[in-house]
């Protein structure tokens, strides 16, 4: 895949970016159908999602619109623990609520140089879909934290932050790949499929079938791709100098269980 930065990519991308502050907002423009098509499965509130028991399972809602990886603990060494490092404009960085269930969850927000910023103080902000799109300055890094209603706090990242009783091992993280989009005639730039998301889940307590569950994605590269409409496995990121480690964790981890195949040895030549 080849990485183009055109002036006019970028104005989009700065026209369409939010700095670091504010709120989730509705899902709008063809957003819906994207997030529809990519997401629908991993909502707990209408969908099985159990993440300590793999369900869903590796390949099991995979169709022409989306990929999925098999749920991990988000602890060392399987989870990604580097934070987002911003990189201004050139940064494309997503985030989307997927979902919740229960009703011991309040705030939902991000993290930069140790200071919280609530994207969403209770369900009634937050619905499947929404979502924001921030932008980093080269000097912030991002991480990403939910809030129980005991004021408990997890954090995505650096879990040292975690309050007392937030257990690291109450988090899951898999990995979505949007391989189609409603919005490439629109948007007129592949930034909407190609790029994967990491989506994390949270369940108080360790309890694997626990009620209380809390779902979102984030996906981050450097500025936006033009290139083929489905990529090889080979480049499913799609920076060069990648924002996101934890984005190419999920390279490794795309090729570990997705090798390239292996083309066979052609007959001897005398």
């Amino acid at each position: 895949m080849t990485l183009l930065r055109p002036f006019s990519a970028l104005l989009l991308l700065s026209s369409l970016s939010l700095p670091v502050c504010g709120q989730l907002q509705p899902a709008s423009a063809g957003r819906p159908t994207d997030y529809h098509d990519w997401f629908a499965p991993l909502n707990p509130a209408t969908s099985l999602v159990v993440p300590g028991a793999q369900t869903p399972a590796a390949n099991e809602i995979d169709t022409p619109a989306r990929r999925w990886t098999p749920w991990s603990p988000n602890t060392p060494p399987s989870g990604p623990d580097s934070p987002i490092t911003g990189t201004g404009i050139d940064l494309f960085c997503e985030i989307v609520f997927l979902g919740e269930t229960g009703t011991g969850w309040t705030a939902f927000g991000w993290s930069t140089a140790g200071e919280d910023t609530v994207l969403s103080a209770s369900t009634a902000d937050r619905l499947f879909g929404s979502y924001t799109q921030p932008t980093l300055s080269n000097v912030e890094d991002l991480d990403l934290f939910v809030e129980r209603s005991d004021g408990s706090r997890y954090y995505v990242f650096d879990k040292t932050r975690n309050s007392p009783g937030a257990s690291p091992t109450d988090g899951y993280w898999g990995t979505l790949l949007p391989l189609a989009s409603c919005r490439d005639a629109q948007v007129g730039l592949v930034d909407a499929y190609g790029l994967p998301f990491a989506v994390f889940a949270f369940a108080p307590s360790g309890n694997d079938l626990s009620p209380e569950l809390f779902v979102f994605a984030i996906r981050a590269g450097a500025d936006r791709a033009i290139g083929p409409a489905v990529p090889e496995p080979s480049t499913y990121g799609v920076c060069a100098s990648a924002v996101l480690l934890g984005v190419l964790a999920l390279r490794r981890r795309w090729r570990t269980i997705h090798p390239a195949p292996k083309l066979a040895s052609g007959p001897a030549r005398a």
